[in-house]
This record gives structure tokens, sequence and C-alpha cells, in this order.
């Protein structure tokens, strides 16, 4: 009798154990992968390009660069809608874009819904409009 107690309370601290442990695996984070691309050719990536992504420039937000492949990827803890805002510093060419005197830059925007788990790609086409502002 006390071997099939024994058994029996073996087998149940076991299962207990087992699903305690496998639940608090799950990955509820949302990652979303922003691609930048030339809009006048989008076989071409941005590298080094400034990505923003926020709510209604609120304080929930990730920032940073993208990478040598025009790839910027973070990760957010809730899934929502945000806006994607990118600046790229290239394609601006002659004595008029001297980076000496002016910062030129296109930009580009999307909109990303990310899911809970997930990854969403996106890709944002920065413009061929130019902008040019006086360096401090």
């Amino acid at each position: 009798m006390k071997k099939k107690t024994l058994l029996f309370l073996s087998i149940v601290l076991l299962s207990g154990l087992t699903t305690l442990f496998s639940s608090c695996d799950k990955d509820t984070n949302s990652y979303v992968d922003v691609y930048v691309v030339d809009e006048n050719n989008p076989n071409i990536c941005c590298p080094n390009a400034y990505v923003k992504i926020d709510i209604d420039n609120s304080y929930v937000k990730q920032e940073g660069y993208t990478d040598a492949g025009g790839h910027f990827k973070t990760s957010f803890q809730d899934p929502a809608i945000f806006d994607v805002y990118v600046e790229y510093e290239g394609g601006c060419y002659g004595e008029e874009y001297d980076p000496a005197i002016y910062k030129c830059y296109r930009v580009g925007t999307n909109t990303v819904r990310l899911k809970e788990g997930e990854t969403v790609n996106v890709t944002v086409q920065v413009s061929s409009d130019i902008i040019r502002e006086h360096r401090q």
C-alpha cells in the first residue's frame, strides 16, 4: 500500500513541476524588423538610417540605426499599432549639399501592427525628396 501511495504522490509531484516550468517559457514579446530601402530603387538598402518606432510621439518608443543590410530589429513588451519614422543621410550629391554646411537627409514613414510572440516585417521607403538644414 505504501508503495502505491508513494508512486502516486511521485507522479503527481512530477507532473505538477513539469507543468509549472513549461508554462513559464511562452514568449509574449512583440518583435519588429524594419527594412529601409530607397524609393527610386527598392533593391538598394539604406545602411545607418535613423529609425524611430513609437505611438503618437509618446514615451513608448524604440530607436536606433539600421545595420549594413538596411535592417533595424527590436521588440516591445506589448502588441500595438506603431508609427515608423526614418531619416536617411544618403544620396545627396553636389556642391549645394556640402556636408560641412548642410545636414542633408531623406525621410520615410510607415505603420506597423505588432502581434504577441511574433516578428512582423515592415519596409519603409525613403523618399527622393531631399531636406536640407544648416548645421549649427
